[in-house]
C-alpha cells in the first residue's frame, strides 16, 4: 500500500518498487562532470534484466519488472488504477450516478451513499496530492523507519502556518512555484511533485556532487537540490524563497543514521554526514504546507461540475404561470466531465416566490411543469442544492 503515496518525477515515475535495487557510492576519478556522472543512473525499469540481480547471467528468460513490479505509483493510483476502489475517475462516476439518482450505477448504493463514495474519492486524491509535497515522497525514500518532518508538522502548526491566508481570494503558494491554468489533476500532482524533489531532501537522499556525498538509502540521487549550491552557515545548509525568507535544508550532523542521537553545531568533518532536522519542519512547512492547500483546492475547483439554470415564465391565465426551468452541465466546457458525459440531474429543487419557498422536483435535468399563484410584480427563482453545489437562476418577474 505505500508505494501507492509516491511518485519519482525525475527517475522511475511508474515502477517505484523495483527501486528498491541498492547503488553502490561510484569511484570519483570516472566522471569529469556531474553530467556525466547523472547520465550513468539513465537507466530504465524496463532496461533492467532481474535475472542479473537473482546472480544468473545465463538465464535467456528476459522477466519484465512489470510482471512482479506493478504500476503503482500514487498518480495511477490516485487518477484511475483498476484495484482502487476510490480513484478519481469512479468518484466522478459515483458523482453523476449520485446527481442523476441512478441506484444501479453502484450496486445498491442509495444516493447519500453515492455522494459519500464520490467525495471520499475526492478526499483520497487530496491526500496523494498533499503527499505530493512531502520530500520523501517524491523522492523514492521509504522513510520507514524515521523522517523527521512528516513527524514533526501537526495540525497545530498547520494551522499557525496557514493563519487565515487561504481564505483570501489572492492566496497562493511562493512565487518560486510557477502556477500553469489548464493542468489535468495528473499533470499537476506531477508539476506539484516536481518542484518538491527539487526544492527539498528527503532526510536518506541528501546529495552532492562536488562534496561526493550520496544518498543515505543507496539509491540513485538527484541533480537538485545540492549542498554545494546551496547557502552555508555554520553547519546548517539553507535555499531561499522570496516570500519565506531563508529555509534550512540540511545539517551537517555526522551521523550515519536517519535519527541524529547526538546533535551538536560542529562541523567541517573529514566524512561528514548530513540530515534533515525536526527543527527544520516549521520553516519548510511554510512553503510546503501553502503548496498543498492551493493545489488540493485546485483538485476540488477541478472535480465540482460547472452548472446553470435557465429559467421562465409562462402566463397560464389570469393568476396562473407555469415555471419552467433546466438545470445544465456545461461538459463540452468543462475537461473533467467530457469523457464522463453530461448529468441529467433528477431530484429536489426549490421555488422561490419572494420570500416563500416551495419544493419542486427536476426530471432528467429538466423542472418537472410546475404551476404557481402569482400576482404582477412578484419575484420567481429556482434553485438546486444538491452535491455540494447551490445552482440558482437569476429571477424573473411575473407581468
Amino acid at each position: 500500500m505505500g508505494f501507492r503515496h509516491f511518485y519519482d518525477p525525475v527517475y522511475e515515475p511508474r515502477y517505484l518498487t523495483w527501486l528498491r535495487r541498492k547503488i553502490i557510492t561510484p569511484d570519483k576519478k570516472k566522471f569529469s562532470s556531474e553530467k556525466e556522472l547523472f547520465d550513468s543512473y539513465n537507466y530504465k525499469a524496463d532496461d533492467w534484466n532481474p535475472n542479473l540481480e537473482f546472480g544468473s547471467v545465463t538465464r535467456n528468460v528476459r522477466l519484465l519488472p512489470k510482471v512482479f513490479r506493478p504500476e503503482i505509483d500514487a498518480i495511477t493510483w490516485a487518477m484511475n488504477h483498476e484495484e482502487n476502489e476510490h480513484s478519481w475517475l469512479n468518484g466522478k462516476l459515483a458523482y453523476k450516478a449520485a446527481m442523476e439518482n441512478d441506484s444501479s450505477a453502484f450496486g445498491k448504493l442509495n444516493r447519500s451513499q453515492m455522494f459519500g463514495k464520490a467525495f471520499r474519492a475526492l478526499g483520497e486524491t487530496m491526500h496523494l496530492m498533499a503527499d505530493m509535497t512531502q520530500p520523501a515522497h517524491t523522492r523514492a525514500d521509504s522513510h520507514s523507519a524515521y523522517e523527521p518532518i512528516e513527524e514533526t508538522v501537526n495540525a497545530k502548526m498547520v494551522r499557525k502556518v496557514m493563519g487565515d491566508a487561504h481564505k483570501k481570494a489572492d492566496f497562493k503558494p511562493v512565487s518560486e512555484y510557477e502556477i500553469e491554468e489548464g493542468l489535468a489533476p495528473d499533470q499537476l500532482m506531477a508539476k506539484v511533485a516536481a518542484f518538491t524533489n527539487a526544492n527539498f531532501f528527503s532526510n536518506d537522499t541528501i546529495f552532492d556532487y562536488n562534496k561526493w556525498v550520496f544518498p543515505r538509502l543507496k539509491k540513485r540521487p538527484y541533480p537538485a537540490p545540492q549542498l554545494s549550491k546551496l547557502r552555508h552557515e555554520a553547519g546548517i545548509y539553507y535555499t531561499w524563497f522570496e516570500s519565506i525568507g531563508w529555509v534550512p535544508l540540511a545539517k551537517e550532523t555526522g551521523s550515519m543514521f536517519s535519527k541524529v542521537l547526538n546533535d551538536n553545531d560542529k562541523f567541517g568533518r573529514k566524512n561528514p554526514k548530513f540530515n534533515v532536522m525536526p527543527y527544520f519542519a516549521e520553516k519548510q512547512a511554510q512553503v510546503l504546507i501553502p503548496l498543498a492547500v492551493y493545489n488540493c483546492a485546485e483538485l476540488i475547483r477541478a472535480f465540482i461540475p460547472r452548472f446553470s439554470m435557465q429559467t421562465s415564465l409562462r402566463n397560464v391565465s389570469g393568476t396562473t404561470y407555469e415555471l419552467q426551468g433546466e438545470l445544465i452541465h456545461h461538459a463540452g466546457d468543462d475537461p473533467e466531465w467530457q469523457d464522463i458525459g453530461a448529468i441529467r440531474y433528477n431530484g429536489e429543487g426549490f421555488v422561490k416566490v419572494n420570500n416563500q419557498w416551495l419544493r419542486c422536483e427536476f426530471i432528467d435535468g429538466q423542472l418537472k411543469p410546475t404551476r404557481l399563484e402569482l400576482k404582477p410584480g412578484d419575484q420567481v427563482k429556482l434553485t438546486v442544492r444538491n452535491g455540494a453545489v447551490i445552482v440558482s437562476s437569476e429571477s424573473v418577474t411575473a407581468r
